[in-house]
This record gives C-alpha cells, structure tokens and sequence, in this order.
C-alpha cells in the first residue's frame, strides 16, 4: 500500500512540505472518528498519501487510502506556468479521474531549456525533468509551424523567430518577407507534440498535425501566433478566421491532446 519508488534525485523543497497537525490532543481513535489524520500521521502535499512522509517516499500516486478510505485520485502535473493553458487542459481531462496542478502551484519557478531539435525532443525534455523534480506524473508539450519553403523553419524556433520580445505580428510578417523569394504555394503545418512522463517509467509522446498554406497577407482576428497567416484550403479561411471552438477542434493542439487522453485513460486503467 505504501509508495514503492524512492525519492528523485533532484527534489523541488518547496514541493515537499509536509502537513501536519499540531499538539497531541487526542488519541488517534478520536481523529479517526473525526475524518481526521493524527498527529502522527503527516500527508504528503504532493500525492496526498498518508504514508509517504514517514517512508521519505512516494511518486505521485499511491495506491493507499486516507482514514475514511478514499482511494486517492492520480495527480498530473501540467508543464506550465500559464493558467489559461491549465484551464484548457482542465476542461479536456475532467472526466478523468485526475487531480491537475501546475508548475507555479506547487512551487516550481526552474526553467527547463528547449534544446532539442524537434517538438518530441523539447516536450520529453519538460515532461522527465519536471517529473523527476516532483515524482508526478507530467504533461508537457512543444508546438509551432513547419514551412516547407524554408525547409521546415521557423520550427523549434517559432517563438523565437523574430527574436526575443517581438509580437506575434512581427514574428508572422518577418516569416512573410522570408518566403517572399519563393515560389507559391507556401505550404506548411503547425504540428503539437504532448509528452507524458511517469516515475520509473518509459515516456510516450503523442502528435497533432495540421496541414495548410501561408497567405500573401494577413486574415482574421481571432487565434494568436501565426494563425491569421496560416490558411486552410478545405475551410476558406485562415485559423484567425474560425471561431475559437471550431478551431480547438481541429487543431495541431487539440489533436494531439486528445491523442493523450486517449493515451491517459490507458495508463490509469493499467
């Protein structure tokens, strides 16, 4: 009942803390009765698990009960620091049996570094790193646009591509007046990869694409990015022209995080 895996190498303390009651003012029977822990009886932050703190273990979720026998639910980590992006993926796992948290919830202000050269590489990259910080299972990922035309740029560095700081605009206009020497059609894709990392366990990705050509100019109003440059042949419009809902639907993103539901449901069965 007790967690089996040892304490990650690399430990976030501020994720470590741990709750417990103050004075013995009751012998354990009445805490019991009360639905409550003893005093003795410290819960893990992290994994909410009774026994973690006195074995110094645990890796996101034990397969103990608290004292009114409530089986405890799988806590996932999502690699960002970004609340909407949580929100997101809250709405899409909900009915999971997942508890979900985020980097700034629990404390962790480490950057990982995006050094690889594709989006699989940069989403394994967070996903292990911050799942050997904190022993949760971990959801991370890495997206952005591929031009054939400029052999596969901007790529890892969409982000980045019109250096640090710049707006959206300046990133999609500077990409413009790269591929204004080329001959059209412009096609690209904006792919998604989502890495979900487990202690002591092997990673697995999951991978969103979609497929369509750079515009002359920019359309729409809605979406971010390069989106109002980004158009879809089958729709008649670019990403910046559909409504929200529609376009989450179809996204790189979307589909990629369905892909890793679908992969979550598995490994909680499992």
């Amino acid at each position: 009942g007790a967690c089996t895996a040892s304490r990650p190498k690399t430990v976030n303390n501020a994720s470590h803390r741990w709750r417990r009651f103050p004075a013995k003012l009751f012998p354990p029977q009445i805490w019991d009765a009360l639905g409550l822990l003893s005093p003795n009886r410290a819960r893990c932050v992290i994994c909410g698990c009774v026994n973690c703190s006195t074995m110094e273990k645990h890796q996101g979720m034990c397969n103990t009960r608290d004292p009114r026998g409530t089986e405890m639910e799988q806590k996932l980590l999502v690699a960002t620091h970004n609340q909407g992006k949580l929100l997101e993926y809250s709405n899409l796992l909900q009915d999971l049996p997942l508890t979900l948290t985020y980097l700034d919830e629990i404390g962790i202000r480490e950057e990982v570094a995006e050094t690889g050269n594709t989006f699989a590489a940069n989403a394994l990259l967070k996903a292990q790193a911050y799942a050997s910080m904190t022993g949760l299972w971990t959801w991370a990922d890495d997206s952005g646009l591929e031009v054939d035309a400029l052999q596969g740029a901007p790529g890892v560095h969409s982000a980045r591509y019109a250096g640090p700081g710049a707006t959206d605009q300046e990133r999609y206009e500077m990409l413009l007046r790269d591929l204004h020497s080329h001959p059209r059609p412009w096609t690209a894709r904006f792919q998604c990869v989502v890495a979900i990392a487990r202690p002591a366990a092997a990673p697995q990705t999951c991978t969103g694409t979609l497929q369509g050509i750079i515009t002359r100019s920019p359309r729409g109003s809605h979406g971010f990015g390069y989106d109002p440059v980004f158009f879809l042949p089958d729709r008649g419009r670019t990403l910046a022209e559909l409504p929200t809902s529609l376009k989450n639907e179809i996204s790189h993103r979307g589909r990629a995080s369905r892909r890793a539901k679908e992969l979550l449901k598995v490994l909680l069965e499992n």
